[in-house]
């Protein structure tokens, strides 16, 4: 990875989500999207501009590179920012609750399970499917 020479220039107006966003010439934009259209030209199509400064609001174009959506899953793996399950921030449930539903699943519909820990149907039949929550299910 590149060394960073220089501090984060954080985006203090408008957001979306974890990004600053701005209008220009009636075109909504991404900060650091704009930032490296600014400095840099046009984004080729189906790249994104990802962060070696890993700061969503970083504006700072020598923090930021092109790369696909696969370029981007490697990076965020690689800097440890693939959480899983309860790490997610998302979670409903916990590591406890899924052993606990793939216990009780001979004896308690999906259902059942799905109302007894506050989640939908499809969350439930992901769980003993191994569809989801696979580092916990091992499926």
């Amino acid at each position: 990875m590149d060394e960073i020479m220089s501090d984060c220039v954080l985006w203090t107006k408008a957001r979306t989500g974890k990004y600053g966003q701005l209008t220009w010439h009636q075109e909504h934009w991404l900060a650091h999207r704009f930032s490296w259209f600014q400095s840099f030209g046009p984004i080729p199509k189906g790249l994104h501009v990802l962060h070696r400064c890993d700061t969503p609001l970083c504006v700072n174009p020598e923090h930021l590179f092109l790369g696909t959506n696969a370029d981007n899953m490697r990076d965020k793996i690689a800097k440890g920012r693939n959480h899983k399950g309860e790490g997610s921030g998302t979670a409903k449930l916990t590591e406890d609750d899924v052993y606990s539903i793939i216990a009780s699943y001979p004896t308690c519909t999906i259902r059942e399970l799905a109302d007894d820990f506050c989640v939908s149907y499809p969350t439930v039949r992901d769980i003993l499917k191994g569809q989801t929550w696979k580092h916990v299910t091992g499926l």
